[in-house]
């Protein structure tokens, strides 16, 4: 058994495993290497959670799960294998039993929101303007256009699914709740 820790970076609803590439360049200037992540299927939150499990089945060694935004309902629910040391949230939706991400971002809505649109078949993202306003707001400005169309097909599903366990365009308000300890 391999005694480094692994970082296992889980990315939010509308990114991507790319999008951890500054935070992979930083963990491994300073000293880690020991990284992955995850690429989401976002399909469900059952399905992503599984993703998740399998990356985190392959490690021989102890492992640190990293979420940001739905990512963090994603390690709340795949996050209880014997080698996973710890849960590191990162503005990220933390839900209780029986809560989701969709009923945390219904009682705060996020502020992301008025650029969505939801179809009867997926949530589709919209244009790059509306995109670099919601979620680009600093550094990201020049890469927004690109992050506009190369974006997959989101699913409503993974957001209305309650965690069995406990969130840019998270607001606050819905990252404020009492955190469990174990």
């Amino acid at each position: 058994m391999n005694n480094q820790t692994t970082i296992v970076l889980v990315h939010g609803f509308w990114g991507g495993a790319a999008h951890w590439s500054r935070v992979i360049v930083e963990l491994r200037r300073q000293g880690h290497t020991a990284i992955r992540a995850v690429e989401l299927p976002l399909t469900s939150l059952a399905d992503d959670a599984e993703r998740t499990r399998k990356m985190v089945a392959q490690v021989n060694g102890p492992v640190l799960l990293v979420g940001h935004s739905y990512g963090g309902a994603v390690i709340s629910v795949a996050g209880n294998a014997p080698n996973v040391v710890g849960l590191v949230y990162i503005a990220a939706f933390a839900p209780d039993a029986g809560e989701s991400a969709g009923s945390i971002t219904q009682e705060h809505p996020p502020w992301a929101q008025p650029v969505w649109k939801a179809t009867a078949t997926a949530i589709c993202g919209s244009s790059p303007s509306n995109t670099m306003t919601a979620f680009a707001r600093t550094s990201m400005r020049k890469k927004a256009p690109c992050w506009a169309w190369c974006r997959k097909r989101r699913w409503p599903a993974p957001l209305a699914t309650p965690s069995a366990t406990r969130p840019g365009s998270i607001n606050p308000a819905g990252t404020r709740f009492p955190v469990p300890t174990a």
